[in-house]
């Protein structure tokens, strides 16, 4: 993939003001065709002491792609993400099909907040990614987040499936046992190993009392969406048939 990112530096006040801009030009492997996709997307400027969060976990026997069709499923999240009243995908790529903007309602505690996204995703023969900068719109009182990102990665967990079979298939042949290359092959191409999944997630808090205590935050709102995520991936996963 390759990204290119274009801004125009004019004074440091202004570059300052106005935050980073840009194009994004991306080559997306979208139904195992290269296509070609443009799209404009503001880039937000990661603010000093935001927090970077990440938790990385595996599921077997569900495929990559099953996996990114539930995290690109803006529209169901409200029906399995606790504390989601309401989620939308707001507009996709014409080429893609892919979200480019949703919205998300979230109610918890003494907070609703209206949030909207500008989604990025992206195929590679490696790997999906799905990267959304999430904006908090105006209300009465002040945003509780200064800024606020979330990243999925997406890998096929058969790399590490192929370096054992490779190995199992070294051993057989050191110590003389006959190999069916065809029969090892057609066996590994039905093998379904699984995908492995990051999920990576970067706020600042407006408040300086919150922020302080972020990581106790941070940890907590991982493990609520990779609990509500793993359910629906393998309940999706199982509909599907894939």
């Amino acid at each position: 993939m390759k990204v290119r990112v274009y801004h125009t530096a004019t004074t440091k006040k202004k570059k300052k003001k106005e935050g980073r801009k840009g194009t994004i030009k991306a080559y997306l492997n979208f139904d195992g065709m290269i296509q070609k996709a443009f799209y404009s997307v503001k880039l937000s400027q990661i603010p000093n002491g935001a927090k970077v969060f990440s938790k990385s976990f595996k599921l077997d026997n569900i495929t990559p792609l099953s996996a990114y069709k539930t995290i690109t499923n803006i529209d169901l999240y409200h029906k399995y993400i606790p504390y989601c009243t309401d989620s939308k995908i707001l507009s996709v790529s014409p080429i893609t099909k892919m979200p480019t903007q949703g919205s998300l309602n979230v109610d918890f505690q003494k907070y609703s907040i209206f949030f909207t996204c500008d989604v990025i995703c992206r195929e590679t023969e490696l790997l999906k990614e799905c990267i959304a900068n999430i904006k908090e719109e105006e209300s009465s009182s002040k945003p509780l987040f200064e800024y606020l990102s979330t990243k999925w990665i997406i890998k096929d967990a058969k790399g590490n499936d192929l370096t054992t079979n490779n190995n199992v298939l070294a051993t057989k042949a050191f110590k003389g046992i006959d190999i069916n290359l065809n029969d090892e092959l057609a066996s590994l191409k039905n093998t379904n190993p699984g995908c492995d999944i990051k999920l990576e997630l970067t706020f600042k808090f407006n408040s300086y009392l919150y922020q302080t205590i972020s990581v106790i935050f941070g940890d907590a709102v991982l493990d609520l969406i990779i609990k509500a995520f793993k359910k629906k991936m393998i309940e999706m996963d199982r509909f599907s048939g894939q």
